[in-house]
């Protein structure tokens, strides 16, 4: 089954995800997982060095279910919308992994520790860091790494927002020992106590999340919308042409497996 998409390789289910992972953690590897919503989409599309570290990650998941539509009907092909807020969810639910917050305030970390100790009680042995504002290349990646390694998580999930989140964990990477990390973008914001919220599930059943984002964060949504919005004919042209490139040279696409936008 394929799962190339917009030159990135996709997690076709959750089950796919985990198994990725946890082949990683029991070779003792290390690596990233990209959460792929119409922001990291469409930044991927306008900035090719972002493209670029995004193909160095282990595996994608489908954060949009737009996302998932317009694969549907590009190559007619389904895969799962899997939110980095509910992987982050699974995992704590799981029991199976020791992990290290990154991001994010203390205060927000209180109430993401209080939250999600009521799914795994356990969490209480997991590390929260809340780093200094700065810009991603002001950090000290050795001095985070080396508090990383001390406390060796399996995964480590990072929520400063796309794209800063995903040039974070690349250039924090190569200083790790071990474990996968995950930006998870307004994750912590969701499952902590603060006013910020996931939309009601109605709202999601019906692909209307990005308009309660927009309701509820206007100056920090709607113009990520509109940059969405302003993107997405000339991506979707781009993605269907080079889909039916592929097609006309099947038996040399079949080797490498994607399409390169560069």
């Amino acid at each position: 089954m394929r799962n190339s998409f917009f030159c990135l390789d996709f997690a076709v289910n959750r089950d796919h995800l985990w198994k990725t992972i946890d082949t990683a953690l029991s070779y003792n590897q290390k690596g990233c997982i990209n959460v792929v919503d119409g922001v990291v989409l469409t930044t991927a599309h306008r900035q090719p060095d972002y493209l670029k570290l995004l193909r160095k990650s282990l595996l994608s998941i489908c954060d949009s279910s737009y996302l998932q539509l317009y694969i549907r009907a590009l190559h007619n092909q389904t895969i799962e919308h899997y939110t980095g807020s509910d992987a982050l969810a699974d995992a704590v639910s799981s029991r199976r992994y020791k992990m290290m917050f990154v991001g994010g305030s203390e205060e927000m970390h209180d109430g993401l520790y209080r939250n999600l100790s009521r799914l795994n009680p356990s969490i209480k042995r997991s590390h929260f860091y809340a780093p200094p504002q700065a810009a991603v290349d002001s950090f000290d990646y050795r001095a985070i790494a080396s508090l990383i390694n001390r406390q060796r998580p399996d995964l480590i999930w990072v929520s400063m927002g796309a794209p800063k989140q995903e040039r974070f964990m690349h250039l924090l990477l190569p200083h790790i020992h071990k474990g996968v990390i995950i930006p998870v973008g307004a994750a912590f914001k969701f499952l902590g106590d603060g006013p910020v919220k996931r939309a009601p599930e109605w709202m999601i059943s019906l692909r209307l999340e990005f308009l309660y984002r927009a309701l509820t964060e206007p100056r920090k949504q709607i113009p990520r919308c509109w940059d969405i919005l302003s993107s997405l004919p000339s991506l979707l042209l781009k993605e269907y042409r080079l889909t039916r490139q592929a097609k006309d040279h099947q038996p040399r696409q079949e080797s490498s497996g994607k399409v390169d936008y560069t």
